[in-house]
Order: structure tokens, then sequence, then C-alpha cells
């Protein structure tokens, strides 16, 4: 797939709830325009109740490079 962020800013702005003066702001990386979605995975009966899969997404552009990853065991009874 493919990911474009129309937004350039990576700034946010964020207050704690009941503590008078307690508004910051935070001010990250700015994200890269175009960037490429990829994502893989499978799953893989063991018996007819239990299963084992994994996955693993990533966000890959010129200058970012984002992967996650998730396992799972399944058991039905």
């Amino acid at each position: 797939g493919w990911g474009r962020y129309t937004r350039q800013d990576a700034e946010m702005t964020a207050q704690l709830i009941g503590v008078p003066g307690s508004t910051f702001t935070v001010t990250g990386t700015r994200p890269e325009r175009n960037v490429a979605l990829l994502s893989a995975g499978g799953e893989v009966r063991l018996t007819s109740a239990v299963s084992v899969g994994a996955r693993v997404d990533a966000e890959i552009g010129s200058r970012t490079q984002a992967v996650s990853s998730t396992a799972n065991v399944r058991w039905a009874f």
C-alpha cells in the first residue's frame, strides 16, 4: 500500500485537566510525506483447537522505517 501524510507539522498541544497552567506543547520530527505500507502474516493450525500466528507491519520511506510485529496463540475449547 501507499500512505500520504497531508499535514506536515508534528506539533501537539495538551493540557492536564484540573491543573491550572499545565498547558504544554510537544514538537516531534516532521513525518515523511509518502511512505510504503507493507504487511505480512500467517497462521498455522497445530490441532483442530490450537493455532499459532504472526504478523509484521512496516512503514518505509526514504528517511522513515517503522516496523511492528504481533504473535498469537489461539486455543478453542
